[in-house]
């Protein structure tokens, strides 16, 4: 339920801005408040929920710097916003308010989205790491199951077997 709650905080947002967008009302003060509610508890939820960490006194077992986990929410935190200023009428016009940096509303969309993508690929490193920490132990990381090993696929018939003469391939 409360993440459906979490996907429910978007529409105000898409609501907002299409108003805006299609019939010319200013509904600004209602899509900055949307917007900020829908960024907060996103951010929420990735650290709390899906990454298990508690702000400033994270958790007690970590598989990566400490430094690592504050930087990856301050990031988190600044890029849950983006998506929400590309629905903005902000976003129209920060092409233009760049001195000296010529380019279209095109390059500043393609932008956002490149942003999204690497939020989302630092979002499954952490979310990895808690599942892990959740599941397993930090040692098991390399001890990942693997098919069972039959005479078929054992390391012993691989076609690049290291022998005393050297490797030997099955041709």
């Amino acid at each position: 339920l409360a993440n459906a709650v979490k996907y429910s905080t978007t529409f105000p947002v898409l609501f907002f801005s299409y108003l805006h967008m299609h019939t010319g009302e200013t509904y600004h003060d209602h899509l900055i408040i949307s917007m900020v509610i829908n960024s907060l508890y996103c951010f929420w939820w990735d650290v709390v929920k899906d990454w298990g960490l508690n702000y400033i006194w994270l958790r007690e077992q970590l598989l990566f710097p400490r430094k690592a986990y504050f930087m990856v929410m301050v990031i988190d935190f600044i890029l849950r916003f983006t998506w929400c200023l590309q629905l903005s009428p902000i976003a129209h016009h920060v092409h233009e308010a760049l001195p000296g940096i010529k380019f279209s509303e095109n390059v500043t969309i393609l932008l956002s989205e490149v942003v999204e993508i690497l939020r989302r690929a630092m979002w499954i490193v952490f979310r990895v790491e808690w599942q892990q920490v959740n599941h397993g132990t930090p040692k098991s990381v390399a001890n990942v199951p693997s098919a069972p090993v039959s005479e078929e696929n054992s390391p012993a018939s691989s076609p690049l077997n290291e022998s005393a003469q050297g490797p030997v391939f099955d041709v």
